[in-house]
């Protein structure tokens, strides 16, 4: 008796279905129609032909927020946030950093182990980051770290998180540069490493 040699497996990617990725982008479609008939509808009332656009583009922006929210999002899963806020939380939560990055800031070096423990999670096991230094600002601790890999197609080389006092998370970002106003000590972020 000869055996058969195995079967080799079949990619997860194709005994998927195809109809959420369908859904979603007729979702796209519909969105877009509908902004359009608004945008139509509003200047056939009277309103003038900007405000009609302005009104429906905002519309059609929410749509798109709770879209990328939905469980129909093809990609939900793999594009989610590490600290599971949504799309709407995370860009309001980036003007926080907006502020920060404005200001004269003195960042001090801190360890992984000098942080409290749901900042030390939240940089090594959720991000994937050293935390290299911190600074109290605004009621919230903030802490940064430079990413090994950065860069296109990796994300920016830098990325700070503000906890509050009870360790959730205010707000994040990512940045491309070490902003000039920001002091870090020797051998941290964006500073050569002293041998």
């Amino acid at each position: 008796m000869t055996e058969e040699p195995p079967k080799p497996a079949t990619p997860l990617d194709t005994t998927r279905s195809n109809l959420p990725r369908i859904l979603y982008w007729l979702a796209y479609a519909l969105i877009i129609a509908v902004a359009v008939g608004v945008s139509l509808l509003l200047g056939a009332m009277g309103l003038p032909s900007w405000l009609a656009t302005v009104l429906a583009v905002v519309a059609a922006g929410f749509a798109v927020w709770f879209l990328e929210d939905s469980p129909i999002n093809p990609n939900r899963d793999r594009d989610k946030d590490p600290f599971n806020r949504n799309f709407f939380i995370v860009n309001l939560q980036m003007v926080r950093s907006w502020k920060l990055r404005g200001r004269q800031v003195e960042w001090r070096e801190t360890r992984a182990a000098d942080l409290p423990a749901h900042a030390a999670h939240a940089f090594k096991e959720q991000l994937g980051v050293e935390p290299e230094v911190s600074v109290e600002a605004d009621g919230l601790l903030w802490v940064a770290g430079e990413r090994d890999w950065h860069g296109w197609p990796d994300p920016p080389r830098f990325v700070i998180v503000g906890f509050d006092p009870a360790g959730k998370v205010q707000a994040a970002d990512d940045l491309h540069a070490w902003p000039g106003k920001w002091a870090a000590p020797a051998g941290t972020v964006g500073k050569p490493k002293q041998s």
